[in-house]
């Protein structure tokens, strides 16, 4: 009866391990999706923070691009130039730190004459506690 208690328990911690695994794996950083919602196909596009740059390929006219679990420290702005060619910033996330988790939606919506892009950001900011 011990071993086969042992098996079970054996077999219980598995299962919970497992499910664990699934439930938790994938929740670190943000996701940060970008919707070109402005009839045009944009391209230049650059998600920028103070470790990195990651050059957006092409978002066609009605697509989307999704960046999964983008973690580091810092902030994070999504760059592009005008028709000028001067650079624009569009802020996504002012401010994240270690523990931070979260979804950002970028919608651009309109291009103006002179190639400044009209957006709207919704950020879901969460922070959870890293007790050491």
């Amino acid at each position: 009866m011990t071993k086969k208690w042992i098996a079970f328990l054996i077999g219980m911690l598995v299962i919970i391990g497992i499910g664990c695994y699934i439930l938790f794996s994938g929740k670190n950083g943000y996701n940060i999706e970008i919707k070109n919602q402005t009839g045009k196909n944009l391209s230049g596009l650059t998600l920028t923070n103070v470790h990195s740059k990651k050059k957006i390929p092409i978002i066609l006219a009605g697509d989307e691009y999704k960046f999964k679990n983008v973690t580091t420290t810092g902030f994070y702005d999504l760059e592009y130039k005008e028709d000028n060619g001067d650079i624009q910033s569009i802020p996504i996330i002012g401010f994240d730190q270690k523990g931070s988790l979260g979804e950002a939606i970028v919608t651009l919506e309109t291009i103006n004459e002179n190639g400044i892009i009209e957006s709207d950001v919704t950020t879901e900011l969460r922070v959870e506690l890293i007790l050491k």
